[in-house]
Order: structure tokens, then sequence, then C-alpha cells
């Protein structure tokens, strides 16, 4: 087993085997503290990160835990409030990783994505990316996940690259908890349909299992999806708007020296005010992507203004170490390229022109 640390108390584990983690388990001494001895917290590094943990489940059977998280009996999330006990199947079927010592003495570990195609799971990417076992990786292809077995770094060519899909299953409380939030809403909130549309109590199926075969070897065993096609734009959908969409962009780049863009109030006002517009003249989701073409076809459309604020919020805020160019200082740099490029893409998704 190879541990090496980094600044911010984050450690990088990659056990070989079973025994790495199971060793690992029994050396590391139980957190008591608030948490009580019958809770099992055994920290995977840093005992500050209390929620990072080995959790053991059985003796042939071991969960690499990210915290707050479904399934955790521990640190949970928002939504049992301490009050609902995960089972013991849901604890292996949502942690990060699950190790398995079999009857016939082999060895597996299952990964398992976050659940939910919306936002970023960055607790379950950080936690397989330190703690898979050599030599897995943790692969992210703009925004679509892998894990990749050998590669160049281990002296092969080409690593065999194993799609890791987000998943679509929940614990049934979750899904209990939002089809009666569904109902209450009475059908009139997109967030709570889009929200509660792709959920599941069923596996989906999307976990991978590995399976040790040797020193350093590992095979793919079974679980996985097949990786969906990447999006293409539909020219034939995109073309009759064309005119309209040249139109909206001259017009939006001579308003934008006129807008107080850099105010954080008008902005969100004026975003807010369009959330409240399309919720309301646009509930349906199979009419959600019709209030930009409404808005383009339109030059007197009264949410016109807040189209366009609303894509130059694309530009706003930071990126990773660096701050963010605003539309503004693109125009005054004369990098038109780019603010074309970004109008492109926003209207391509907001008025889903892709297939």
């Amino acid at each position: 087993m190879i541990i090496w640390r980094t600044r911010m108390a984050l450690i990088f584990t990659n056990h070989r085997c079973f025994a790495d983690v199971e060793a690992a388990y029994n050396n590391t001494p139980v957190i008591r503290s608030k948490f009580g001895k019958e809770n099992d917290i055994r920290p995977i590094g840093d005992r500050r990160r209390k929620h990072e943990r080995i959790h053991k489940i059985n003796g042939n059977c071991y969960a690499i835990m990210q915290g707050y998280g479904y399934g955790d009996p521990v640190f949970q999330p928002w939504y049992g409030g301490g009050k609902i006990k995960p089972s013991v199947n849901s604890t292996e079927q949502f942690a990060a990783l699950v190790w398995r010592r079999h009857r016939d003495g082999t060895e597996t570990v299952k990964v398992s994505n976050g659940s939910g195609p919306h936002g970023h799971h960055n607790s379950v990417y950080d936690t397989l990316n330190r703690h898979l076992p050599f030599p897995l990786r943790f692969i992210n292809k703009n925004g679509k996940h892998f894990i990749r077995i050998g590669g160049a770094r281990w002296g092969q060519q080409h690593g065999e690259d194993y799609y890791l899909a987000k998943r679509t299953t929940v614990p049934a409380p979750i899904k209990k908890h939002w089809d009666a939030y569904y109902r209450r809403a009475n059908a009139q909130s997109v967030y709570v349909r889009e929200r509660q549309g792709w959920m599941t109590a069923k596996d989906d199926g999307a976990a991978l299992v590995f399976r040790r075969i040797g020193e350093e070897e590992w095979v793919h065993d079974s679980g996985g999806l097949p990786l969906p096609p990447a999006p293409r734009v539909n020219k034939e959908l995109k073309d009759k708007y064309k005119t309209h969409m040249n139109e909206f962009y001259d017009w939006g780049i001579t308003m934008t020296p006129l807008l107080p863009l850099e105010t954080g109030t008008y902005n969100y006002e004026t975003r807010t005010k369009l959330d409240k517009y399309k919720q309301q003249h646009y509930s349906n989701p199979k009419r959600r992507a019709l209030w930009l073409r409404d808005v383009l076809k339109d030059p007197e459309h009264p949410m016109r203004v807040a189209a366009w604020v609303d894509f130059t919020q694309s530009f706003q805020g930071n990126s990773g170490w660096y701050e963010r160019a605003t539309i503004k200082e693109h125009m005054q740099e004369g990098n038109m390229i780019e603010v074309r490029s970004k109008f492109n893409s926003w209207v391509n998704k907001t008025a889903q022109f892709m297939k």
C-alpha cells in the first residue's frame, strides 16, 4: 500500500489489495469524541476529515465513504437530518468504493459515481481520485467520467477506459420524498419535475465492478452502462432561427455598453424576473426550450433584455485559478471570436438545438 500526503491534509492511499484495506481499518484508532465508539469512525486519512473513512460492512466487505452522501449511516446528507438510518445494503450500494473478498478467494472493488445528472459530485470524484486501487485511475473527459486500467504511466501504450455513468438510483426514502413534494407542488415547479423525473429506487446498473487477478492486475468484471452518444447540433432546426440569432446577437452587442452588468443586484434581479416569467409561461417541460426561441423571433419580447443578461453571465465570476474576463472586457480587447463562440454555445444549450 502506498500513502502520501498533500499540503491540504489530503491523503492518497491507492490500496493494492483487500488485505491493505483490512489492515488500514484494523490499524486506525476509532474516533470517540461526540460520535461515540459505537459509530466506528475510522478516518482513511487526516483525522480532522472524519467523514472520509473506512467503513466495515462485514468481515469480507469494506466501504470507502466520502461522507455526506446517500447511504452514509453517520455523516448523512440533508435529507434525513439523522432521523433516517440507512440500511447496510444502502451503505454498500452508494459508497464510492466497496472492497469485497469472495468465498472463492477472489477480490473485487465496486466503483460508483454520484446520483443525479445535474451538478457535480466533487466529493465522489475526489475519493475515487485518491483511493482507487493501483493501477486504476479516475478520468474526466469533458464531463464524462471513466475508470482507466493501466496506461502510459504503467508502461502501457494505451489504458482501457470504462464509462462510469452518473447514477439515477437513490434510496427509497428520497424517491418517496420527492414524489410527495411533486404532488404538493401541483406540477408547477419545473425544477421539482426535473429533479424527480430521473430518480429510481431500483439499481440502475451504473456501478463498475473490477476483479483483481494478480499483483497490480485488474480486469473489468461486471456492471456499467453504455456511453451515450455525443450531442450534436440539430442544424435543420437551428437554421430556421439563424437570421433571428444574428439579429439578437447584433442587438445585444449594441446594448451591452448601456447595461449595468457590473452590478450584481441588477443581474440577480433581472435573472429572477426571467425565472418567474419562464415558470409562469413555460412550466411544461416540453415547452421549456421555447422561451428563448420566442425571444429570438420577437424583437419586442418583454424578456429580450433579460435573455441577453442571462447570456452575459457565462462570462462572470472565476474559473478555477483565474478570474474570467467579463463580456465588456472581451469587447474592449476586441476578442469578439470568444464572445460569438460563447453565444453559440449558450443558444445551442438554452434553446435546445442539440440532439
